[in-house]
């Protein structure tokens, strides 16, 4: 036991770093917060133009093959060489194959297919690295196999979630894939924009307890299209900014 005044000098000094603790920790709580909307902002400017404005002003861009359709004519403005596109024009677009019913009868399962679920691709990231069940010889004889960068989209539970595949993986028709024409898109840029139309999406949603879009919807979004080169500019920044964004994330966790 230390001498009075020396336990009062004592609770003061401690209050005072508690304090700044406090402090440390309200701030600390925040970052996961700024994180997202960095992220979102970061999406919101690639697929509108800004974050390669700069890029654009000194190149001599085109876009050529692709038509404007005249019920988009109240969309937002895009860069001279960017044109408003329907989302199958992006692409190969269908909805996975699962014709067996009961989806989940379990002599479809366990073989060496990856079986790619909604869940997945909502917990991915955008980016599908993993899975959780697989598919034998009968479950693929009922399904089909997707290619590597594949853009998968969920139309049912998790609504509009977005991610690649990064290896070739079945999925149900519960989810759509878009195998994006490699002569007019990349694959990336695509599912970014996906990640920023999801909100609007949601909204196509009946009020139901299962809540869901389907193909027709998804055929009707107006896709922001940049010339090839600049969406592969824009795919390499956006990539640079979220590993910033993920070292500042792991140094938070830590």
């Amino acid at each position: 036991l230390a001498p009075l005044n020396e336990q009062r000098r004592i609770v003061a000094k401690l209050e005072k770093v508690l304090a700044k603790v406090s402090d440390c920790q309200e701030r600390l709580r925040r970052i996961p917060i700024f994180l997202t909307r960095f992220r979102q902002s970061v999406l919101a400017a690639a697929c509108s133009g800004r974050l390669t404005a700069d890029w654009r002003a000194q190149s001599a861009a085109t876009m050529d093959g692709f038509y404007k359709f005249s019920s988009d004519l109240d969309l937002p403005e895009l860069p001279d060489t960017w044109q408003w596109v329907k989302l199958p024009e992006t692409g190969e677009m269908n909805r996975g194959k699962s014709r067996h019913r009961p989806r989940n009868e379990p002599s479809l399962f366990g073989g060496k297919y990856p079986f790619i679920q909604t869940g997945d691709i909502a917990q991915s990231g955008g980016r599908i690295t993993s899975h959780r069940q697989t598919y034998n010889a009968k479950g693929l004889a009922q399904s089909c196999i997707w290619p590597t960068g594949t853009i998968c989209i969920t139309i049912a539970a998790n609504i509009a979630e977005s991610a690649l595949l990064t290896y070739p993986a079945c999925f149900p028709d519960s989810v759509v894939g878009i195998i994006a024409n490699s002569k007019k898109c990349v694959a990336e840029f695509i599912e970014y924009f996906i990640r920023v139309a999801k909100n609007d999406l949601s909204t196509f949603a009946p009020a139901t307890a299962q809540k869901n879009i389907n193909i027709a919807i998804l055929s009707e979004l107006s896709v922001p299209l940049p010339p090839l080169d600049e969406q592969q500019e824009i795919v390499r920044r956006v990539g640079a900014l979220f590993v910033l964004a993920d070292k500042i994330d792991n140094r938070y966790r830590e």
